[in-house]
């Protein structure tokens, strides 16, 4: 038909358009799932073996403190402890009740294996909402295999059950403002930690410029709230000078002129990695949002480390955020060398491979000569060591290959094999030598066998936390040995005391008669370290 016999007819012409149909490209289930199972598997590297390592002297206080009843402090041998507050003793009460009310090591261990895994998870999440899911997954091999993570001793003495709600108060700060819920997070560092977790958020706050300011009503009213609560049942079963203490007992404590060590240690193997942060090509490659994200964590690590260094008592609480910053930044920097290493410049990626070669190269050198060792020497590690000596010459030999050939990647894959070998190597031979060597477990459960469960030992002089908690039984402290025969316990039966043999040889005439029921002498001598003595009554009635 015409057009104009189209107009004659007012017939309408349409011209219908063809639209353009995208056909999505196929992505592999593979691409989707394996940052996440990264991620998963990263989160489990901490709770492995989490109640493995024994304790010290300083956190087996927190382990007595969970035999006894809750209140506002921790309460060892019989008194209460103002270094113990509630958010550190309740988690282990809590854990001791599942094994029967006993406290173990495991009652310190496990709480503070979860809340490094929940403080890990809040920064995963962090990460992948302003970095994406690369960085997230970056982020979880960082904090699950650093060492500060594998190893929750004394050494460091990172306090995780603080460290959680201080990261969470800031995580929550830098992302969304000082808000209601940052300031109920902030209250549970003050349970878990005192004043000085708080300080640590106001002044990163302030610092790292928070959203909406580093002060609000919001932030402040269940802060307030919390403190008040915790003053009143602290002064409602205690004198006004145990409130004092702990609020005064930080200023007790010397200056951490060590701490910024303590923290890149804490790092480990991936401290390095976040002085690549500031370079202008990494930089520019991030998002504003993911800028932002490390530039405050940054911030957060540098408060942290200057104001523990100086200001007594802030080391503790710093430790924690100070780790975070690092592993953020570090894992940020990682990411995009990573995923895009050829969209940056040649001495960016040079500075990368040399820094992964070479902390890969000391690690090697650290664990494989050891595991020879012990494989050619000690039966009950053999086949361990002689696995980790394979893998570590295996992984020494990929990263010859790497670093001659300048092949970044495989470089970095060579550092998270080391770091999986470290954490193997802490779980299945420096975790039981160190039990072995130093560990007070035996000590303690030879006392322990011969004191009927749930009886209470008593001692005229504390000896070690650490070994009184491996005898799995109630203790108390005596200002006198004469206030014996006034302690409660079963009527009519004997009470246990627990002595040095100067204290059971002049034990007083006018205290209750005693008599030895065991003596632990000291190894490879004849030397008697202490005394298990019980008052001349029948042991069961």
């Amino acid at each position: 038909m015409s057009i104009e016999t189209a107009v004659a007819s007012r017939r309408r012409v349409r011209v219908h358009r063809m639209k353009k149909i995208e056909i999505p490209t196929p992505v592999s289930l593979s691409y989707i799932l394996l940052p996440w199972l990264i991620v998963a598997a990263a989160l489990a590297i901490p709770l492995i073996g989490g109640g493995n390592q024994e304790v010290g002297s300083t956190e087996a206080r927190i382990g007595l403190a969970a035999g006894g009843r809750i209140g506002p402090l921790g309460e060892v041998y019989g008194s209460w402890d103002v270094s113990l507050l509630p958010g550190k003793v309740i988690p282990s009460q809590i854990w001791g009740w599942g094994e029967g009310g006993i406290p173990t090591t495991a009652s310190i261990r496990w709480p503070s294996a979860i809340a490094a895994m929940l403080a890990g998870s809040l920064l995963i999440y962090g990460s992948w909402r302003k970095l994406g899911g690369s960085a997230a997954a970056w982020t979880a091999v960082c904090w699950g295999t650093s060492i500060a993570i594998i190893d929750r001793s004394e050494a460091l003495n990172v306090d995780f059950l603080t460290g959680l709600w201080t990261i969470a108060a800031l995580e929550r700060s830098l992302s969304r403002g000082s808000g209601f819920i940052a300031g109920i997070f902030a209250g549970l560092a003050f349970l878990a930690g005192g004043w000085t977790p708080v300080a640590i958020i106001v002044l990163a706050n302030v610092v790292a410029g928070s959203p909406g300011g580093a002060f609000s009503w919001r932030f402040l009213l269940p802060l307030i709230a919390i403190f008040g609560g915790w003053s009143y049942w602290t002064l409602s079963v205690m004198p006004t000078a145990a409130w004092a203490a702990v609020l005064t007992l930080p200023f007790m404590q010397k200056s951490a002129w060590f701490l910024t060590l303590e923290v890149v240690a804490g790092a480990l193997p991936w401290t390095a990695f976040a002085a690549l942060a500031p370079a202008p090509s990494l930089r520019a490659s991030w998002s504003d949002q993911g800028r932002s994200r490390v530039t405050g964590w940054l911030r957060v690590t540098g408060v942290s480390v200057i104001a523990g260094t100086i200001v007594p008592g802030l080391a503790a609480a710093a430790r924690a955020p100070a780790i975070a910053g690092v592993i953020i930044a570090a894992a940020a920097s990682l990411d995009r060398i990573w995923s895009t290493p050829f969209a940056f410049p040649r001495v960016t990626r040079r500075i990368t491979l040399t820094i992964a070669a070479a902390t890969t190269a000391l690690g090697v050198f650290c664990i494989a000569p050891l595991s020879i060792y012990l494989a050619l020497t000690v039966g009950y590690y053999r086949q361990i060591s002689i696995f980790l000596a394979f893998a570590t010459l295996v992984t020494a030999l990929v990263l010859a290959d790497s670093a001659w050939l300048g092949k970044t990647r495989r470089a970095l894959g060579c550092l998270v094999t080391l770091a999986l070998l470290i954490k193997l190597a802490h779980f299945g031979v420096y975790v039981p030598e160190i039990n072995y060597r130093t560990g007070e477990g035996p000590r303690g459960r030879a006392i322990g066998q011969w004191v009927p469960p749930h009886r209470t030992i008593y001692t005229v002089h504390p000896f070690p936390a650490d070994l009184m908690l491996a005898t799995r039984r109630p203790v108390r402290d005596l200002p006198d040995p004469r206030l014996l025969k006034y302690q409660a316990g079963p009527q009519g039966q004997s009470k246990f005391v627990l002595l040095h043999p100067e204290e059971f040889k002049h034990w007083p005439e006018d205290a209750p008669p005693l008599e030895k029921v065991f003596e632990y002498r000291v190894e490879f001598g004849h030397e008697i370290s202490h005394v298990l003595a019980r008052t001349k009554e029948p042991m069961f009635k």
